[in-house]
């Protein structure tokens, strides 16, 4: 039963006719992030295609897994900040120094590896 209620939840696809009926994310939402990030990996592949990304440490196929990642990753987190509600307090956990620490590492590496 679990793994059941779990593949038509957690499922991209199924979960968009099968979601249950209190979820905020409703069909439509769910839809709207998916066809997202359809477009944005169209988008990024039709820039990186015929592109040879040349990292010194790395072959030019993963280099350019690399730099798709980075160009394709902004496009989630603005997703999840778009859909995102406020958690009742009776349900929020306190975690110490969580944020958008990370994100400014991220941006130095991927400056690094572009070469700007």
């Amino acid at each position: 039963h679990r793994m059941r209620w779990a593949f038509h939840m957690r499922h991209p696809w199924t979960s968009i006719f099968s979601r249950h009926r209190g979820d905020f994310l409703n069909s439509f939402k769910r839809l709207t992030i998916l066809t997202v990030h359809f477009f944005n990996s169209t988008a990024v592949c039709s820039l990186l295609e015929g592109q040879d990304q040349k990292l010194p440490f790395l072959p030019s196929g993963m280099s350019v897994a690399i730099v798709a990642l980075f160009m394709g990753l902004p496009v989630p987190m603005i997703m999840g900040k778009f859909f995102q509600r406020d958690r009742p307090m009776a349900l929020a956990v306190a975690i110490g120094g969580a944020g958008t620490g990370c994100l400014y590492y991220l941006v130095v590496a991927m400056m690094i590896l572009t070469g700007d």
